[in-house]
């Protein structure tokens, strides 16, 4: 299959959707087929310091000022990149829509990747700022546009899909949880025992607001004399209160960030999902935390884990005041785990990419197939 993967995105940002989406397209080129990347980014030029083998286009999108006169331009050299390309499918990392999509999702089936509950996001924030107000506005009167122009849908929770299936009943659907590649990490073993305060660490990649931070400050204060917390990927917020047992370390790339999480005893995963009004959630950097050995706590039910939730995995509730009301639960698990490391055969089944990845590519063939037949 000729495969062309559209999103907009930072591919310069070494986080977990550039990780993921690197992953995915070498993965099916791996696999034989023809891949090619086409990002919508802050600029054409990015500098992107990987490995990645898969060919990348990348589209600056308009600034606000020239928006109106040069965004047809701006579609139309998408849609002539990939009618060179011609795909047999697209595949769209799902957002609010944009207008002229519509054009670019007639030149094969298009299969849509959702991570969250966008629409209930943007409604949270529609109140804080009148920005918020009018996005929306504007994501409400789109909402139905990029879900009737989908040949399918892959989630990766099932919550999301049955979500979306009352909304579009038709739509083929799929879910596959998100995933690592195991092989990239090494194991490392317990430093021996100590009496040092146990060492959390908390990643953040795409904002504050369902990452829970200030959840995490809150945790932090009710544990000073036991517990430090690590944070990677944001500064020292500066109108915020912050105990002295919080370390942060802003944005870091993996090779500066990765001795901070060998040298810890347990991640953290997000804690503020409830502010999108979902319960289920498959976060990269919590697969991340397992590969690299460190029991997990979480403060969603996790898809990898829904039907078979082994002891280095603490689930605590996902409300407001959940992690405050699990602060003793917290504290036994992480002094009973905080000396233990995982070993990969542990974790493989429930994280590892190589067996999503067909299963993906799978779909992907079952959509093709349905749509050339509808098209005979």
């Amino acid at each position: 299959m000729r495969i062309a993967y559209l999103l907009t995105w930072d591919l310069s940002n070494e986080n977990g959707v550039t990780k993921k989406v690197f992953l995915q397209t070498q993965n099916w080129q791996n696999e034989g087929h023809t891949v090619q990347i086409f990002c919508i980014s802050i600029d054409k030029n990015l500098d992107l310091s990987t490995d990645n083998s898969v060919p990348i286009m990348f589209f600056k999108r308009p600034g606000l000022l020239n928006h109106f006169l040069s965004y047809n331009i701006f579609i139309d050299d998408i849609y002539k990149s990939m009618t060179a390309f011609n795909p047999d499918i697209i595949y769209n990392r799902l957002e609010i829509y944009k207008f002229g999509f519509n054009r670019l999702y007639h030149l094969a089936p298009v299969i849509g990747e959702l991570n969250t509950n966008d629409l209930a996001i943007v409604r949270t924030k529609a109140m804080k700022s009148l920005k918020g107000f009018m996005r929306f506005v504007y994501s409400t009167l789109v909402f139905h546009r990029t879900f009737q122009e989908l040949s399918g849908l892959i989630t990766v929770t099932d919550e999301l899909k049955n979500i979306y299936l009352k909304k579009f009943p038709l739509l083929k659907t799929c879910v596959i949880p998100n995933a690592i590649d195991i092989g990239n990490y090494e194991l490392y073993y317990p430093k021996t025992p100590t009496n040092d305060k146990v060492k959390f660490v908390f990643i953040i990649s795409t904002g504050w607001f369902a990452q829970g931070l200030d959840i995490l400050l809150k945790m932090a204060t009710l544990t000073q004399d036991i517990f430090v917390f690590n944070v990677i990927g944001v500064g020292k917020p500066s109108n915020t209160k912050v105990p002295p047992n919080v370390i942060f370390h802003g944005y870091l790339t993996r090779d500066l960030y990765e001795p901070i999480v060998i040298n810890s005893d347990i991640g953290i995963g997000g804690l503020g999902l409830y502010r999108t009004g979902l319960h289920e959630a498959s976060t990269l950097k919590v697969r991340e935390y397992l590969a690299y050995g460190l029991p997990v706590i979480v403060g969603h039910s996790d898809s990898a884990f829904k039907n078979n939730k082994p002891e280095w995995i603490l689930e605590i509730p996902n409300t407001e005041n959940g992690a405050i009301e699990a602060i003793e639960p917290i504290k036994k698990f992480a002094l009973k785990m905080c000396n233990t490391r995982l070993q990969n055969c542990e974790v493989s089944a429930y994280i590892d990419s190589s067996t999503y990845e067909k299963k993906r590519l799978g779909f992907f063939q079952n959509i093709l197939s349905t749509y050339s037949s509808s098209n005979c």
